[in-house]
């Protein structure tokens, strides 16, 4: 056997030693992390309720043709409505929405059940609740006006 036979052979030798424990090294590494990054998923479900009801044609987002994602229609903002587009009843959720627009103002309850537990969010317990302003366009039947939005939502914790 020749000395660059050896060599050869030699580096072979790493080449299948050093691949697994790499790959070893790489699966410790990742057991190691995984407990330490679990994604936040408890607001999930309140921003599903929030884009469905400013995105969804069924909803309040004012269509002709197609969807205008954002700009809510007055004459969508009934409480019957939307219960139905958001299919929430029961001990689910509960949306208070309150719209503001030209000195008006409009609020809408949806699933009286679980609005009511709304002051239940002031202390931490078993109630997840969010409340956030959205800025808007409104569609009157007339034309397009500024407006606000404030979605309130109240749920159970998961």
């Amino acid at each position: 056997m020749s000395k660059g036979e050896f060599n050869i052979a030699t580096d072979q030798y790493q080449f299948f030693l050093v691949i697994p424990a790499i790959f070893m090294s790489l699966i410790i590494v990742t057991m190691l992390i995984a407990p330490y990054s679990k994604p936040e998923t408890s607001d999930m479900d309140h921003f599903v309720i929030r884009k469905n009801l400013l995105y969804s044609a069924e909803c309040l987002a004012f269509s002709d043709n197609r969807v205008y994602p954002g700009i809510v229609d007055t004459n969508k903002f009934e409480e019957n409505r939307l219960q139905k587009c958001l299919g929430i009843s029961g001990n689910t959720y509960g949306v208070i929405l309150k719209l503001s627009f030209d000195d008006a103002n409009k609020v809408v309850f949806v699933n009286k059940q679980m609005t009511d537990r709304i002051n239940f969010c002031l202390r931490e317990g078993s109630f997840m609740c969010s409340d956030e302003n959205v800025y808007v366009l409104v569609s009157d039947g007339i034309g397009l006006k500024k407006g606000i939005l404030n979605i309130k939502i109240v749920g159970f914790e998961k």
